[in-house]
């Protein structure tokens, strides 16, 4: 929808009112006028009732938890739940556009009048205006009935109602669409009403001025044309206004230096002494004749960059074995796993290089090479050879400002069919690829072969005077690129001797788990290619090359070489390759055929439920969870990104969980089937979850080379391959590696390259794009665009020195001095009087800043009356919201919400662990559906000691919640990930609630203060089972400990011993 005055557009009804209604200019543009709007008000007419209290229950001292759940309904309220929502046809009706004594305008009013705005142009828009206006709808508290809706006699009992008029019982009480669906409280009940049409009037565009422009004009004209043709962001407008005016003010002289781009940069680069930066262009000839440019960068002017850039003067980037002092060795022994300073081949280098040598410090390489396309046909592409460093730490290396091009490989495969069937063989490009490599490493061959360089760090307000090696440690990178540094064939076939290039396994044993194999050593294929023994090699699928990692490059020390310094990293090990693998196998249990592409309806079935799940699960509370909302399905049928695999396994393992999804599997697969894909999913999960964790106790790492076998031979029994290769898939056996990477590398983060790619767009792909786009000059102009970035860079972080609010740098979130957030509402507890001599009526008010259409369950709100108003008094009033943001334990901040209509949508109602305190001091963390978010002061808080739903002593903001009776159970074989728990009290529950003498009936709505929240948690309506259960899956930071319980059984028995 589109504003005809000012051209905005907005994906709502409601958001264009809101607009309309704040802007005069745009209501003449539309032809209309919008009063301001005024969000419904929900008036109560309320007798205070005290809050009852169990005559054998004392009060525990806070926070305490207090048993209880929400229980079925009664006989009658079930068999009024079970009566349709509507007999007759909802009454039609146009509302008045008669504005209240404020001169606002009720919101349902104007939602009808944009519809009419919107949906047909017959109606003249005079007759809204004489229209009649919906009745309203006011909730009484009778002494019999707490709550009842009244309505007017002229208007059917369910016209107030969102629902379509053809909806039935089902969809009604659909637990996707309805945030609190069980037994106990209804649906709540909210207007919908036909939309009237209006006429629009033709508006003749002329220039008032007569096509005289001012200067001022003429500026803004030009710039917005120029920005609109560059596809610039809104808020650079204002950025460059800003600049404008700064220097109008100081009187700037615009120089012929000034003026042009390419002359201020030059100026920059000399002022900064960045010269030596930009790269120099030589040229390789290939065996059949063609010349390619390659684009070189000095390696010791961008390893020398990154030692003067901004990140060395921050000391928590750093990373040293001893973080108190950057002199001291790493420890002789490693107990724990973490950054790669607690590897091997760091160690190995530094006793290499470093031990024993006065003020020597171990600065190690870490390199990354990625091929990338650039435009969308793959005619443009780079390859570029990053380059980083080892004294960075994890989290750092991770940014895009840590990294260095050394070179660009050129794209040798940009040729025509002819060339490519009549030119290079196979091996002769992998030799020129090499070539290429060894040109491209010289820089840093020459770096370690020199003096080590001495360098002032500034670490934690001391200064040392130090000196720095340069080891090479790791090659990052993909399979296929990886398999081209080895000099390993690029073939995948059975046919082929070998498909792995750490070890000797045989192609035919690459699916066997407990196949014994041994390491490949580089003198070993160096002295076949010395011999000229191309048979040899060709029987271990090795190219006859001289490797550009052989020779030259310091390797600290390395004896695998680069076969050992080439580890597979999780995105295309796992996401890309076991869990894509594991997407399809599943499918083909449905009856899916890989060799036709044929889908039977099943699949097509489970998409839809794949969407709604994804979709419901993007209203959480636990952001940590993986992206599940997938428009396309999760079949397989379109291409997923690698970071998706994981949604797409979460959805699959809660598909086997539901009851319906779960019967409609079972159609199809036995329960022995079913089970096997729930423990593999869920153990796929948890491994990748516990690869993720920040360190990793050696004894799990050791313990995970078994546990990681049972793993394989459980998914090749589940997923069972048949089709193509089978099982035969390199990704399949280098997860046998993985072991050995995490001990040479540390934890696996270290070598993920899942933050490289991203940072392809900063590092690459922007520059790329201000070149000209021609496949001549491509990687030049790209590495030249390169530096002028990293020179603006530079200059940018010298100038914020002298100006600190230098526009550009990105904004901070204010502390909220306020506990309330998100939309606010008012709850009012009208005064005595002779009429009422127990109080007026309960009013429950947004803010006029928030439009909300649907309120709370009145449910909720007849229970904040009988518990909180009517302790409180007449004339009290309470303030309430939607929102609450807090850090939890662990230091990760979360924003609850508790919204009946979000941002003019559903609903959106967080779970949450809270921490409950027993009687005897033990601390549990049970799950809470919060309704809202409520601000108790010190004299509201006083009045509610006395109540047993209320649990705390000290004002602030309280969350009202519907809790579970008990924690949940641990996880265990096949709920390790995700469990099935009820509002509903168990037989079991309710005999524990007889013996403590507490009422076995009492619902389980609280409220409690929200700093008992502990850390978020997820949970789905359990499609197909009784309202009120819900399977919660575990919070995302949790799984990879759920993996350290699957490694119990592998540890030492010691061990086990100890960690019990």
């Amino acid at each position: 929808m589109q504003c005809l005055g000012c051209k905005r557009r907005f994906k709502s009804e409601r958001g264009l009112l809101l607009h309309l209604s704040q802007k005069p200019l745009c209501q003449s543009a539309m032809g209309i006028t919008v009063p301001p709007i005024n969000p419904p008000i929900q008036t109560m007419a309320m007798e205070a009732q005290p809050a009852t209290r169990h005559p054998n229950k004392k009060r525990p001292p806070a926070p305490l938890l207090q048993p209880g759940l929400v229980l079925p309904a009664s006989h009658q309220s079930q068999k009024a739940a079970k009566k349709p929502w509507s007999k007759k046809k909802p009454t039609s009706f146009v509302p008045n556009l008669s504005t209240n004594p404020s001169g606002s305008m009720d919101s349902h009013v104007l939602h009808n009048m944009l519809s009419a705005m919107l949906m047909d142009k017959s109606l003249e828009y005079n007759q809204i205006l004489t229209s009649s206006h919906h009745p309203s709808t006011t909730q009484v508290l009778a002494p019999d009935n707490p709550l009842i809706l009244a309505m007017d006699e002229d208007t059917d009992e369910d016209d107030h109602s969102f629902n379509d008029p053809g909806t039935d019982e089902e969809e009604v009480n659909d637990p996707f669409n309805n945030p609190f669906a069980n037994d106990f409280f209804e649906a709540p009940n909210v207007g919908l009403n036909n939309p009237t049409v209006f006429h629009e009037t033709d508006t003749v565009f002329t220039d008032r001025f007569d096509g005289a422009f001012s200067h001022a004009e003429k500026l803004s004209i030009r710039l917005l044309g120029i920005l609109r043709r560059i596809g610039a962001p809104n808020y650079v407008y204002g950025q460059i206004m800003d600049i404008m005016d700064d220097a109008l003010r100081h009187n700037v002289c615009l120089t012929s230096t000034v003026r042009d781009r390419s002359l201020v940069h030059n100026h920059l680069a000399q002022r900064f002494s960045m010269q030596s930066l930009y790269p120099k262009v030589e040229s390789i000839t290939s065996p059949d004749g063609r010349v390619f440019p390659l684009v070189i960068h000095r390696a010791k002017a961008m390893i020398q960059s990154l030692l003067t850039s901004p990140l060395m003067e921050d000391s928590t980037n750093l990373l040293f074995p001893n973080l108190d002092d950057p002199l001291a060795p790493p420890p002789d022994v490693v107990e724990t796993l973490a950054d790669i300073d607690t590897g091997r081949s760091y160690r190995r280098a530094y006793d290499l290089l470093c031990r024993g040598r006065p003020k020597h410090i171990l600065c190690g390489i870490l390199i990354y090479i990625d091929k990338l396309a650039v435009d969308r046909h793959g005619h443009l592409s780079l390859e570029p050879v990053y380059c980083t460093l080892s004294i960075f730490n994890q989290k750092t290396r991770n940014k895009p400002e840590a990294w260095r091009p050394l070179g660009y490989i050129p794209n040798l495969g940009l040729q025509s069919k002819a060339e490519s069937r009549h030119g290079m063989s196979s091996s002769q490009k992998v030799q020129l690829y090499h070539d290429i490599l060894s040109r491209i490493l010289h820089g840093l061959c020459e770096v370690q072969q020199s003096a080590p360089m001495p360098y002032h760090l500034s670490y934690l307000d001391r200064q040392y005077d130090v000196l720095l090696k340069f080891p090479l440690l790791a090659v990052l990178g993909d399979t296929e690129g990886h398999d081209r540094h080895c000099g390993r064939y690029n073939m995948r076939g059975v046919n082929t001797a070998r498909l792995c290039r750490h070890c000797d396994t045989p192609t035919r044993e690459t699916a066997t788990v407990d196949y014994l194999w041994g390491h490949i050593l580089p003198e070993e294929i160096e002295a076949l290619v010395s011999a000229g023994n191309f048979d040899g090699l060709k029987n271990i699928s090795q190219h006859p090359i001289r490797n550009a990692f052989y020779d030259g490059v310091c390797l600290g020390g390395n004896r695998r070489g680069i076969h050992g310094m080439t580890p597979a990293e999780p995105l295309h090990l796992l996401e890309l390759g076991l869990f894509k693998y594991a997407i399809e196998g599943f499918c083909i249990s449905l009856g899916y055929s890989p060799k036709s592409k044929s889908y039977p309806k099943i699949i097509k079935d489970l998409d839809n439920w794949a969407r709604r799940i994804g979709r419901f699960l993007g209203h959480q509370s636990d952001r940590g969870l993986p992206r599940t909302y997938f428009p396309n399905g999760i079949s397989g049928g379109t291409k997923l990104a690698g970071h998706e695999m994981n949604g797409v396994l979460l959805v699959l393992l809660i598909l086997c969980k539901l009851e319906d999804t779960k019967e409609l599997l079972l159609s199809k697969m036995s329960d022995n089937e079913l089970n096997g894909w729930i423990e593999l999913l869920e153990m796929l999960l948890a491994w990748r979850w516990w690869l993720k964790r920040p360190t990793l106790p050696m004894k799990e790492v050791f313990a995970a080379k078994h546990c990681v076998k049972d793993i394989l031979k459980l998914f090749k029994r589940v997923v069972n391959r048949q089709h193509g290769a089978g099982m035969l898939l390199i990704k399949f056996h280098i997860c046998l590696h993985c072991f050995e990477n995490n001990l040479d590398l540390g934890v696996t983060s270290n070598f993920d390259t899942g933050p490289m790619e991203s940072n392809h767009k900063i590092n690459a792909k922007n520059p790329s794009k201000r070149t000209q786009m021609r496949a001549e000059g491509f990687e030049e102009g790209t590495a030249n665009r390169y530096i002028e970035d990293l020179v603006l860079d530079v200059a940018t972080h010298e100038l914020s020195r002298v100006l600190p609010n230098i526009r550009g740098t990105r904004l901070q979130t204010p502390n909220n001095a306020t506990p309330l957030q998100g939309a606010k509402y008012t709850i009012k507890y009208g005064a005595a009087t002779a009429v009422r001599p127990g109080g007026g009526p309960v009013t429950f008010e947004w803010d006029k800043r928030h439009v909300v259409a649907d309120g709370y369950c009145h449910d909720h709100i007849q229970w904040l009356c009988n518990h909180l108003l009517a302790a409180l008094g007449p004339s009290s009033s309470v303030r309430g919201c939607t929102e609450h943001t807090r850090v939890t334990s662990r230091g990760a901040r979360y924003i609850f919400r508790a919204h009946p209509g979000y941002r003019g949508g559903t609903f959106w109602h967080d779970w949450a662990l809270f921490q409950w305190t027993e009687s005897e001091g033990e601390t549990q963390s049970i799950p809470g559906h919060i309704v809202t978010f409520l601000y108790l002061d010190l004299h509201s808080i006083s009045k509610l000691q006395g109540n047993e739903q209320v649990v705390g002593s000290d004002p602030g903001l309280y969350a009202m919640v519907e809790t579970l009776e008990d924690p949940l159970p641990p996880g265990r074989r096949y709920s390790r990930l995700t469990c099935m728990a009820s509002k509903h009290l168990t037989e079991e529950q309710r005999h524990h609630r007889r013996m403590a003498r507490t009422h076995p009936t009492r619902s389980n709505t609280y409220l409690v203060p929200v700093d008992t929240i502990y850390e978020p948690i997820a949970a789905v309506p359990n499609v197909g089972g009784r309202l009120g259960d819900f399977l919660f899956i575990r919070p995302a930071d949790d799984w990879g400990f759920e993996f350290t319980n699957i490694l119990s059984p592998y540890l030492p028995q010691d061990t086990v011993a100890a960690a019990v």
